[in-house]
């Protein structure tokens, strides 16, 4: 007797545990079929991404390479505008040194007398 209520019992307990267990069981159900829905559509759409970034990278790696020989001429521009500067300003700088020492020792000798 003892075990027929005990089985009794626990077919209730395993029957409202089945009972509530078919919502989230429908809800895993509806759930899977969005995620294949979007896993499908995702492989539909994903050559079509990757044609696009592969695009976008080629750009981009023109776009830098562009750059980068703009880069370069600007430092060769500016090599040579440095070179053209320096030396001429080395020249000035230099005669106008020499000629302000001249200056100053002909002030000086003619100070002296």
């Amino acid at each position: 007797m003892v075990w027929e209520i005990a089985l009794v019992v626990f077919l209730l307990v395993l029957s409202m545990l089945v009972l509530l267990l078919i919502p989230t069981v429908l809800q895993l159900r509806s759930t899977l079929s969005r995620v294949s829905a979007l896993v499908e559509n995702v492989n539909k759409e994903l050559p079509n991404i990757l044609g696009d970034v592969s695009q976008i990278t080629h750009q981009a790696s023109k776009a830098t390479e562009r750059i980068q020989n703009v880069v370069d001429d600007i430092v060769d521009i500016e090599r040579r505008i440095s070179h053209e500067i320096k030396r001429p300003a080395v020249e000035i700088a230099s005669s106008i040194g020499g000629l302000l020492k001249g200056i100053q020792t002909i002030l000086s000798f003619f100070s002296r007398k």
